[in-house]
């Protein structure tokens, strides 16, 4: 740390503050010990503590005093698989009665005279920009540690500096939750909205019936000894020229894919795509650049039935989530799926953009989604429930009609979602740079007639020297900002 404000100055943090990791989870409870609140790292938010969802560990009575926790002392995340979530702090504020913490975090708690909402502004400004990460030491899941943490260095304003630093920053970062929560709002009505668009495109609210058009019609009526999970007579109503067909009417196909032996399947490269459930979209388009996987020409040949084409319509039967959706792209003449993905083959009665708008809307793929069954977390929808599904099908020029204006509407949406999407990167940035320009002596002016942060370091190591000496006991006094 250098190029300080003047009246600055920075120090050890150990030796300003107490830096203590929580306490281990002990496998069950021994002699002593009672049951007490505790918080670790899944309490520790961005925007600070999140106490929905507490647990409670066993604790004796002297574990309890060295663990138990302040008003104003600092938590912050010892250890996490993500390096960038490392050091993420939140302030506990006396919410919790006799709260504890456990090993997954450090608790920091500094003396009178150093601002325990400045320091956990500044250690959010560590954390975002990448420091403690660079910090971090592990493979797997990265800690800080609790000697690296000892060893920071900090920046020590003066006290007076330090409550005008923290009242600027609240301004401002209001000012950013203000704006952020606006874009949050706009992403939720542009949701509705796209689903509105889709949602009239099935129903024959989108564009105007043409009566010169001949109804849809050349597929072939299904059946199936199988258990029909819709009732097509509870159906709602479609403009005349429209109708009701099962998918396996409609289609000349409906498959689920299979997995191969992992021998068969190379990453990055090889014979035949090879598509998951990651995969498919939201959208109705396939991203085939998250982790490509391809299958040999051999294997690909024995999946015969799980064989996808350019213009084939992709689902996923397993979840959640469910609902993504995926037309087949014609970058490659053949393709594969595994097991928790369905292939819709459009027949000649249907064309495959409007069969996957279709099968994005809550009122056909909703009824899908509503026959699945829940196991362990996971969600399950069967082949037959897929081939049984109802379609709403409009004359073939009417589909093209609807394609075009679902694609028109869709782009200005999109347009609008990048849009909402790069705004909240740009408050991103800007709450980093606030915090950073806080920290760096820009946020607010310096004040010469300010006690110097000196002074108060020294004030504070001669208590913490003399509470050494006395073993500590008493609270020191309140450092007043002069």
């Amino acid at each position: 740390m250098s190029d300080l404000p003047s009246g600055w100055t920075q120090a050890r943090l150990a030796d300003v503050a107490e830096v203590r990791l929580g306490r281990q989870r002990s496998p069950k409870t021994a002699i002593g010990e009672r049951m007490r609140p505790y918080l670790r790292a899944a309490n520790v938010k961005w925007e600070g503590l999140d106490l929905s969802d507490v647990k409670e560990m066993a604790f004796t009575a002297a574990e309890s005093e060295t663990y138990e926790l302040r008003p104003g002392d600092l938590l912050l995340g010892e250890a996490s698989g993500s390096p960038s979530e490392v050091g993420k702090p939140g302030q506990y504020r006396g919410e919790i009665v006799g709260c504890c913490f456990q090993n997954t975090l450090l608790r920091v708690r500094f003396p009178d005279g150093l601002q325990p909402d400045f320091y956990e502004h500044f250690f959010r400004e560590q954390a975002m920009n990448g420091k403690f990460a660079a910090g971090s030491r592990g493979v797997g899941i990265h800690h800080l540690g609790a000697a690296a943490m000892s060893d920071w260095e900090i920046p020590v304003a003066p006290l007076a500096e330090q409550v005008r630093i923290i009242s600027a920053i609240e301004e401002a970062l209001s000012k950013l939750d203000a704006g952020e929560a606006g874009l949050r709002t706009v992403r939720l009505l542009l949701k509705r909205m796209r689903e509105t668009v889709l949602n009239a495109a099935i129903t024959g609210r989108l564009v105007p019936q043409d009566p010169t058009d001949s109804p849809a019609s050349g597929w072939q009526e299904w059946t199936s000894a199988k258990d029909d999970p819709f009732a097509l007579d509870a159906l709602p109503g479609l403009p005349e020229s429209w109708s009701w067909v099962r998918a396996a009417s409609l289609c000349d196909a409906v498959e689920c894919g299979g997995t191969p032996a992992a021998s068969h399947m190379t990453q990055g490269s090889g014979d035949v795509p090879f598509v998951k459930v990651y995969n498919l979209t939201m959208n109705g388009a396939l991203d085939f650049s998250v982790n490509p996987t391809f299958i040999d020409a051999a294997t690909h040949a024995k999946q015969s039935r799980s064989a996808a084409r350019p213009g084939d319509v992709l689902t996923n039967i397993v979840g959640p989530p469910l609902g993504k959706v995926a037309v087949v792209p014609p970058t490659s003449s053949s393709w594969n799926m595994n097991q928790a993905v369905v292939m819709f083959r459009p027949g000649a009665a249907v064309q495959s953009d409007f069969l996957a708008i279709a099968l994005q809307t809550t009122a056909v793929h909703g009824r899908l989604a509503a026959t699945a069954r829940a196991t362990a977390g996971q969600f399950n929808v069967s082949l037959t429930a897929c081939r049984h599904l109802p379609i709403p099908v409009p004359p073939l020029p009417e589909q093209h009609r609807i394609v075009d204006e679902v694609h028109r509407q869709l782009s200005v949406i999109v347009a609008c979602e990048r849009a909402v999407d790069l705004s909240v990167v740009r408050s991103a940035g800007l709450r980093r740079s606030v915090l950073k320009a806080a920290f760096e002596g820009r946020l607010v002016p310096q004040d010469s007639s300010d006690e110097a942060a000196s002074m108060l370091l020294e004030r504070i190591r001669a208590e913490r020297a003399a509470g050494d000496a006395s073993g500590g006991g008493r609270r020191r006094k309140r450092v007043e900002a002069s």
